[in-house]
């Protein structure tokens, strides 16, 4: 998996998973922010944080897709 293809997939795996609560207030979120963390350290400073919080909550405003790895 490509840095897009690990973004995508982990945004649309915690808007699913992820309590409503929780993923209302993202930022805060110590899941979410553990995921941040992760992709920071692999991608160094061009990851955005943040940008990955509000990511996740708008993947949350979605349909949900049948199964993370379905095509669309």
């Amino acid at each position: 998996m490509n840095r897009i293809q690990q973004t995508t997939w982990a945004r649309e795996y915690l808007a699913a998973n992820l309590s409503r609560e929780e993923v209302e207030d993202a930022e805060r979120s110590i899941t979410v922010q553990a995921f941040a963390d992760f992709f920071a350290a692999q991608f160094g400073p061009k990851f955005n944080k943040m940008l990955f919080a509000a990511e996740v909550r708008r993947a949350a405003e979605q349909p949900v897709r049948q199964g993370i790895g379905a095509r669309k």
